[in-house]
């Protein structure tokens, strides 16, 4: 986490320095990263302009988080971030077949974040057929 001051950038938009130290731990100059700002998540990809990193900010965001350029905010940034959000519910009373088919849910759950954020899957060959593994 690191704070940072409010920039305007020519054409009207907004951006803030993103720390050398910071922008050292990303595997590319520009992956796209989630951001937590003052407590709002919000979506980007950092920028290089003159070999410095920069977070662009939108000015949607900034009307909500109401600030403006001079202002100093807090973000923490992760790169490559996947939200998955899955609702289930059903219309019948729980059973023990129900109960016990439950319980797998996190780890299928898991391991299709993993596949959607790196491409591969957690669980091993052991769990996959021999067709699979090919």
């Amino acid at each position: 986490m690191f704070t940072a001051e409010v920039l305007s950038a020519q054409g009207g938009g907004h951006a803030v320095v993103v720390p050398k130290d910071v922008a050292a731990t990303f595997s590319s100059k520009r992956p796209p990263v989630l951001a937590h700002i003052n407590g709002v998540e919000y979506r980007s990809r950092l920028m290089i302009y003159g070999g410095q990193c920069y977070l662009g900010l939108r000015k949607d965001l900034l009307r909500l988080l109401d600030v403006g350029a001079g202002d100093h905010i807090e973000i923490e940034l992760v790169e490559g971030v996947v939200k998955l959000t899955l609702t289930h519910s059903m219309e019948r009373e729980s059973s023990r077949f129900i109960d016990a088919v439950s319980g797998g849910w996190p780890q299928i759950l898991s391991n299709l974040k993993s596949l959607l954020e790196t491409g591969a899957v957690v669980l091993g060959p052991k769990y996959l057929s021999k067709e699979q593994t090919r």
